[in-house]
């Protein structure tokens, strides 16, 4: 029973120190931009993804509102369900390549904590 509980407290801390590295891992916040790089570039065929995306995290294409060169800014860039943007004033300012990033640092962040803290408790 007590190498079940030590193999149980060395997995919970492998989890917590792996959600600390891979966060900070420079090659997957590459990753990130070039996936939703590639989303963004077919646009007619992602757009609930990336609406659902822009909407959720209050950001607007994949660095800023200038990334929608040829096509009008959607509905989703300002908080909006349904049609166009055409207040320039309440668009997000935000890109969601660094909202993504930022809400996947936050969730990694959190699952290490616990995970962390949840072992020096046992």
């Amino acid at each position: 029973f007590a190498s079940f509980l030590l193999f149980i407290l060395l997995v919970q801390i492998a989890v917590g120190v792996y959600a600390f590295v891979v966060v900070k891992n420079d090659n997957n916040q590459i990753d990130i931009r070039n996936d939703y790089q590639k989303l963004f570039n077919n646009y007619s065929e992602n757009k609930e993804i990336i609406d659902i995306v822009q909407s959720s995290l209050q950001c607007c294409g994949v660095d800023s509102q200038r990334d929608y060169i040829n096509i009008p800014i959607p509905a989703s860039c300002c908080g909006k369900q349904n049609g166009t943007c055409v207040n320039q004033d309440i668009i997000y300012q935000h890109g969601c390549v660094e909202e993504i990033k930022r809400a996947i640092s936050t969730a990694g962040t959190i699952l290490g904590s616990v995970a962390i803290a949840i072992a020096g408790i046992e």
